[in-house]
């Protein structure tokens, strides 16, 4: 019997898709191939797959079988063969001389991973005849996809045993220790006569879960999901069809809430746990590099998250970890949420101050963020200013111009606090937002503090503390404390008005400060008081006409 026109169809799409000549050899060649795929030479099953014969597992090829369209099935394959996976194969093909090593070429390809059951084989289903003596009939489960062992590293093996293949289920949609919640409908009946098979006959289970790991060691990892084992043990103890088979798997909720990535580094851990250590070993250098620039200090278990969340979306089709795959900036946002946001610190030094933070971006904005505080006459606490570095860092995804906007960010909102609660300073606060080295309000008070100090003892004006209750009625602009007028100043009348200006928000003059503090007791105790009171002495004795 001939083969379908559409079987012959695709085979001359892909082969011309390829670079490779239509000649006897290719031709026969690709029908050997597609009869290990569907049904045997005559190719019965095809018409059902025609839309993606070879069973492409990626988006291209779940397009092509739901489409059923020969020609998305070619372009599939297509896309496929010339990935890189299969260069020796697709060379065969190129040659086109000898149908013979291009069927050696398949079974030795990525694409077989002993589903055909070795080269002999191979050729008994394409001819239609019996299996060899001894040889296993493969069951035609597809290429599902998933990730082959990279060229020179050996598949691991682990012991089915310990890979939780024969845990037994007991959740939702349990049948006798497996899982019928993602069999399709019409396929139950099916499983559940595999199921039974496998619970009435002693050693079946252990016997077909061996199988599944000697046939088809890069899909047996998959067995250790309830509902993917199910599928495998129902396919294999009932000989479904390529496109029964995907169907199924496709249509549990597992593959359908797995990301392609998490598919492949489940297969990774499974079938090559080196590659899969060797890829949180890179992931947590990144991570740790990122997390030293913003200062952050991660714990082993905030650690070993991030970087095995970012190993698990970085291998490759081929198995192989990419940094590429997940980006520094996407590292940045989850090192960044793991710096507190909230107050909760100890006051100190900056490393002390921001918890779990020291070094890199962190520190760096605590000081600044400090200075600027101070240049506002903002008494932030040091939890409060944690706060404020802790927003800034949320923002932080490694740009290079980061500590630039932080700090304007937080200049304009200094700014913006000093103006409301200084009305007095408004003129002193700049309009440069970008770099916050304005005339400040603590800059344009330089002569309050000094003349506080030298009236008042206390040495130099940085000792001043203009928030401090004695002195905080001069930064609001309203009059002196009651206790402390001086006659012929202005207290601190109902309207609000600051000594001697009769306006409300602002500062006293230079002459009214001074009369103030001659006035305080402070000052009646510096060296300047008793020079004065020498002098006044002296200029009244003098006046009586003693010298």
């Amino acid at each position: 019997m001939a083969i379908p026109a559409s079987a012959t169809q695709f085979i001359e799409g892909v082969l011309k898709g390829i670079g490779a000549p239509v000649n006897g050899a290719t031709v026969q060649a690709f029908t050997n191939w597609l009869a290990n795929e569907q049904g045997g030479p005559n190719l019965t099953s095809f018409e059902s797959n025609r839309g993606n014969p070879l069973g492409v597992q990626d988006a291209a090829g779940h397009a092509g079988g739901a489409s059923g369209n020969v020609e998305d099935g070619i372009a599939a394959t297509v896309a496929n063969l010339l990935g890189g996976n299969y260069n020796n194969l697709v060379a065969a093909f190129r040659r086109g001389t000898n149908s013979v090593e291009i069927d050696q070429q398949v079974v030795a390809s990525p694409w077989n991973r002993n589903r055909y059951g070795g080269q002999a084989q191979f050729d008994a289903t394409a001819g239609g005849t019996p299996p060899p003596a001894g040889g296993a009939t493969p069951t035609p489960l597809g290429n599902t996809g998933a990730a082959t062992t990279p060229a020179g590293v050996a598949a691991a093996a682990p012991n089915y045993e310990t890979q939780g293949m024969k845990t037994e289920y007991t959740g939702p949609g349990a049948y006798k220790g497996y899982d019928l919640s993602g069999v399709p409908g019409p396929l139950r009946g099916q499983a559940e006569a595999a199921i039974n098979a496998l619970a009435s006959t002693p050693g079946l289970e252990t016997k077909m879960l061996q199988d599944i790991f000697t046939e088809f060691p890069q899909d047996a990892w998959m067995t250790s999901i309830p509902e993917v084992r199910t599928i495998l043990i129902a396919a294999m103890y009932n000989k479904w069809p390529t496109n029964q088979f995907q169907g199924a798997l496709e249509g549990t909720n597992w593959y359908k809430a797995t990301s392609d990535n998490n598919k492949l580094w489940e297969q990774t851990k499974a079938t090559d746990p080196g590659q899969a250590k060797q890829a949180i070993a890179e992931a947590q250098a990144r991570v740790v590099n990122i997390a030293n620039s913003l200062g952050a200090q991660l714990t082993p278990e905030q650690l070993n998250q991030i970087a095995t969340t970012a190993a698990s979306q970085s291998v490759t089709t081929n198995g192989v970890y990419s940094n590429t795959q997940f980006t520094d900036q996407q590292i940045y946002e989850m090192v960044t949420a793991t710096i507190p946001s909230t107050g909760a610190g100890t006051p100190g030094s900056a490393a002390g101050v921001i918890t779990g933070v020291s070094g890199g971006d962190a520190e760096a904005l605590y000081n600044q963020f400090q200075t600027i505080a101070k240049n506002y006459y903002l008494n932030l606490t040091p939890q409060q200013i944690q706060v404020k570095v802790g927003q800034a860092l949320q923002g932080d995804t490694g740009q290079p111009n980061f500590q630039t906007g932080a700090i304007a960010g937080f200049t304009t909102f200094a700014q913006g606090q000093a103006r409301q609660m200084y009305p007095g300073l408004a003129a002193a606060i700049g309009t440069t937002d970008s770099t916050g080295l304005d005339s400040t309000p603590y800059a344009s008070t330089g002569w309050i503090r000094n003349m506080i100090a030298n009236l008042t003892g206390l040495g130099s004006g940085d000792n001043v503390d203009l928030t401090s209750p004695q002195w905080s009625w001069i930064l609001s602009g309203k009059g002196a404390p009651p206790s402390q007028t001086v006659p012929g100043l202005q207290t601190d009348a109902p309207n609000g008005n600051a000594p001697g200006t009769g306006n409300a928000g602002q500062i006293p003059s230079a002459d009214d400060l001074q009369r103030y503090l001659m006035s305080t007791p402070q000052y009646q105790k510096t060296d300047a008081a008793k020079t004065q009171g020498w002098q006044v002495g002296a200029s009244i004795l003098k006046s009586f006409g003693f010298n």
